[in-house]
Protein backbone atom coordinates (compact mmCIF):
# COMPACT_ATOMS: atom_id res chain seq x y z
CA UNK A 1 0.00 0.00 0.00
CA UNK A 2 2.75 2.45 0.97
CA UNK A 3 4.63 1.69 -2.24
CA UNK A 4 1.64 2.58 -4.44
CA UNK A 5 1.18 6.04 -2.94
CA UNK A 6 2.02 8.91 -5.30
CA UNK A 7 4.35 10.44 -2.70
CA UNK A 8 6.03 7.12 -1.86
CA UNK A 9 9.67 7.24 -0.87
CA UNK A 10 9.73 3.45 -1.22
CA UNK A 11 8.97 3.84 -4.92
CA UNK A 12 11.75 6.44 -5.22
CA UNK A 13 14.25 4.05 -3.63
CA UNK A 14 13.19 1.09 -5.75
CA UNK A 15 13.23 3.13 -8.95
CA UNK A 16 16.75 4.34 -8.18
CA UNK A 17 18.28 1.06 -7.00
CA UNK A 18 16.30 -1.87 -8.46
CA UNK A 19 18.21 -1.73 -11.76
CA UNK A 20 21.31 -2.76 -9.78
CA UNK A 21 19.68 -5.70 -8.04
CA UNK A 22 21.08 -8.20 -10.54
CA UNK A 23 24.14 -6.08 -11.43
CA UNK A 24 25.27 -4.99 -7.97
CA UNK A 25 28.93 -4.85 -9.04
CA UNK A 26 28.04 -1.91 -11.34
CA UNK A 27 26.69 0.22 -8.50
CA UNK A 28 29.08 3.05 -7.67
CA UNK A 29 28.57 5.29 -4.67
CA UNK A 30 30.74 8.22 -3.53
CA UNK A 31 31.59 6.33 -0.32
CA UNK A 32 31.61 2.60 0.11
CA UNK A 33 31.59 -0.22 -2.35
CA UNK A 34 32.06 -2.52 -3.92
CA UNK A 35 28.74 -3.98 -2.84
CA UNK A 36 27.64 -7.59 -2.63
CA UNK A 37 24.12 -7.16 -1.32
CA UNK A 38 21.21 -4.78 -1.88
CA UNK A 39 18.09 -4.99 0.30
CA UNK A 40 14.89 -2.97 0.31
CA UNK A 41 12.88 -2.14 3.45
CA UNK A 42 15.61 -3.44 5.79
CA UNK A 43 14.94 -3.32 9.52
CA UNK A 44 17.91 -2.37 11.69
CA UNK A 45 17.06 -2.88 15.38
CA UNK A 46 18.25 -0.20 17.79
CA UNK A 47 18.64 -2.65 20.67
CA UNK A 48 16.00 -0.92 22.76
CA UNK A 49 13.69 -3.20 24.74
CA UNK A 50 10.16 -3.06 23.41
CA UNK A 51 11.02 -0.60 20.64
CA UNK A 52 10.13 -0.77 16.97
CA UNK A 53 13.04 -1.28 14.58
CA UNK A 54 13.53 1.54 12.08
CA UNK A 55 13.00 0.52 8.47
CA UNK A 56 15.60 1.74 5.96
CA UNK A 57 14.49 2.09 2.36
CA UNK A 58 17.72 0.54 1.03
CA UNK A 59 20.68 -1.22 2.58
CA UNK A 60 23.88 -1.79 0.63
CA UNK A 61 26.62 -3.96 2.07
CA UNK A 62 30.04 -5.10 0.98
CA UNK A 63 33.51 -5.78 2.34
CA UNK A 64 34.19 -2.07 2.96
CA UNK A 65 31.07 -1.38 4.98
CA UNK A 66 27.36 -0.72 4.94
CA UNK A 67 25.32 2.15 3.52
CA UNK A 68 21.81 2.63 4.84
CA UNK A 69 19.63 4.84 2.67
CA UNK A 70 16.59 6.75 3.85
CA UNK A 71 14.73 8.35 0.96
CA UNK A 72 12.05 11.00 0.74
CA UNK A 73 9.90 11.89 -2.21
CA UNK A 74 7.51 14.62 -1.01
CA UNK A 75 6.95 13.47 2.59
CA UNK A 76 9.38 16.08 3.85
CA UNK A 77 7.02 18.82 2.64
CA UNK A 78 4.89 18.12 5.73
CA UNK A 79 6.15 19.73 8.92
CA UNK A 80 8.03 17.55 11.41
CA UNK A 81 8.47 17.68 15.16
CA UNK A 82 11.16 15.55 16.77
CA UNK A 83 9.85 12.89 19.10
CA UNK A 84 11.92 10.35 21.03
CA UNK A 85 10.85 7.82 23.60
CA UNK A 86 12.72 8.30 26.91
CA UNK A 87 14.04 4.75 26.29
CA UNK A 88 16.63 6.11 23.84
CA UNK A 89 18.44 8.14 26.49
CA UNK A 90 17.86 5.54 29.21
CA UNK A 91 18.78 2.35 27.36
CA UNK A 92 21.56 3.39 24.99
CA UNK A 93 24.64 2.80 27.12
CA UNK A 94 27.25 1.84 24.52
CA UNK A 95 29.60 3.81 22.23
CA UNK A 96 26.59 5.39 20.50
CA UNK A 97 26.28 7.76 23.49
CA UNK A 98 29.52 9.40 22.36
CA UNK A 99 28.33 10.07 18.81
CA UNK A 100 27.13 13.42 17.53
CA UNK A 101 23.70 12.07 16.72
CA UNK A 102 23.16 11.10 20.38
CA UNK A 103 23.95 14.68 21.42
CA UNK A 104 21.63 15.98 18.68
CA UNK A 105 18.89 13.71 20.02
CA UNK A 106 19.32 15.20 23.49
CA UNK A 107 19.12 18.69 22.00
CA UNK A 108 15.98 17.79 20.05
CA UNK A 109 14.31 16.42 23.18
CA UNK A 110 14.67 19.94 24.61
CA UNK A 111 13.95 21.74 21.31
CA UNK A 112 11.67 19.41 19.28
CA UNK A 113 10.73 22.10 16.77
CA UNK A 114 14.32 22.80 15.68
CA UNK A 115 13.67 21.38 12.22
CA UNK A 116 10.54 22.00 10.19
CA UNK A 117 11.07 20.03 6.97
CA UNK A 118 13.82 17.57 7.91
CA UNK A 119 12.67 14.57 9.94
CA UNK A 120 15.85 14.60 12.01
CA UNK A 121 14.40 12.23 14.62
CA UNK A 122 13.84 9.54 11.98
CA UNK A 123 17.41 9.92 10.69
CA UNK A 124 18.84 9.72 14.21
CA UNK A 125 16.83 6.55 14.91
CA UNK A 126 18.21 5.06 11.67
CA UNK A 127 21.73 5.98 12.80
CA UNK A 128 21.13 4.21 16.13
CA UNK A 129 19.82 1.13 14.30
CA UNK A 130 22.73 0.99 11.85
CA UNK A 131 25.31 1.44 14.62
CA UNK A 132 23.69 -1.31 16.72
CA UNK A 133 23.08 -3.78 13.88
CA UNK A 134 26.52 -3.41 12.28
CA UNK A 135 28.79 -2.84 15.28
CA UNK A 136 31.82 -4.37 13.60
CA UNK A 137 31.49 -2.56 10.25
CA UNK A 138 31.88 0.94 8.90
CA UNK A 139 28.40 2.39 8.41
CA UNK A 140 27.12 5.39 6.49
CA UNK A 141 23.62 6.81 6.54
CA UNK A 142 22.65 8.44 3.25
CA UNK A 143 19.65 10.75 2.98
CA UNK A 144 18.29 10.64 -0.58
CA UNK A 145 15.54 13.10 -1.48
CA UNK A 146 13.66 14.40 -4.49
CA UNK A 147 13.30 18.05 -5.32
CA UNK A 148 12.22 19.91 -8.45
CA UNK A 149 14.73 20.97 -11.09
CA UNK A 150 14.61 24.47 -9.64
CA UNK A 151 14.50 24.02 -5.86
CA UNK A 152 14.46 27.79 -5.40
CA UNK A 153 10.91 27.87 -6.80
CA UNK A 154 9.43 27.37 -3.34
CA UNK A 155 10.72 28.26 0.10
CA UNK A 156 10.07 24.75 1.50
CA UNK A 157 12.73 23.29 -0.80
CA UNK A 158 15.24 26.00 0.11
CA UNK A 159 14.54 25.65 3.83
CA UNK A 160 14.80 21.83 3.63
CA UNK A 161 18.26 22.21 2.07
CA UNK A 162 19.24 24.74 4.76
CA UNK A 163 18.16 22.33 7.51
CA UNK A 164 20.19 19.52 5.98
CA UNK A 165 23.24 21.77 5.87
Amino acid sequence: TKFRAVHSSSALAVNCFAPFRRRIEELVMPFGGPFHELQFERKCPTGLRGGKSPNLDVLLSGPNGVIGIESKLTEYLGKHRANFSPAYAAQIRDERREQGYFLEMLRLVEEPDSYVWLDAAQLIKHAFGLAHTFRDRKVTLLYLFWEPTDPTCHRAFREHRDEIA
